[in-house]
């Protein structure tokens, strides 16, 4: 179980040795994140050329998850790998506490424990591109031609949700990950 701070009592701002609703208090200044950030680095380097884009997100705290609507009723139900580590007799060392059931939540309400940083770092593309040589395809007319090779969303660079099958991106545990794409194809130019 996780152990609870006791803050406050009902009529004063004192411990009064009762873990009440009364010991609630903020624990994440920014749910949202305040800083989005993205940056594209590319260069050329005789007939190929590189273009990348980054993007992320920064000084933002998520709570994990763990409420009845998200959790199903048996542990080899869930989504939620996490909990294969939580506390049992067998696993008294576990990272998590024992898991309990649907009422997890009510029973054990929000906890600084729950929360982790939803800052991200992640490559959302990726192309490499070469410029054939121009008197290649001078029989069909084509003043260019390009072949290339992208990809979308390849890598979660810096990621602190990770080990909670959590992609920072994705509206809760549940959703479906962003897409992975891997593209080739040939650019011609007349």
């Amino acid at each position: 179980m996780l152990n609870y701070q006791d803050l406050r009592g009902p009529d004063s701002d004192e411990p009064d040795g009762r873990i009440t609703s009364d010991d609630r208090d903020w624990i994440a200044a920014h749910t949202d994140p305040p800083i989005n950030y993205g940056f594209q680095l590319g260069g050329s380097w005789k007939a190929l050329s590189l273009e990348t884009l980054f993007q992320g997100v920064a000084g933002n705290r998520l709570m994990m998850q763990t409420n009845g609507r998200d959790i199903q009723a048996r542990i080899e139900e869930s989504s939620y790998g996490y909990w294969a580590d939580s506390w049992t007799p067998d696993n008294p060392d576990g990272a998590y506490p024992g898991y309990r059931d649907t009422n997890y939540r009510t029973r054990f309400p929000e906890s600084s424990f729950w929360m982790r940083s939803g800052s991200f770092l992640r490559l959302k593309s990726v192309t490499l591109s070469y410029e054939l040589p121009d008197g290649l395809l001078g029989g069909l007319g084509a003043n260019g031609a390009r072949l290339y090779a992208t990809a979308t969303n390849p890598v979660l660079i810096y990621d602190r949700l990770g080990d909670w099958g959590y992609d920072p991106e994705a509206s809760n545990i549940r959703a479906y990950p962003l897409m992975r794409t891997f593209t080739l194809g040939v650019s011609i130019s007349h």
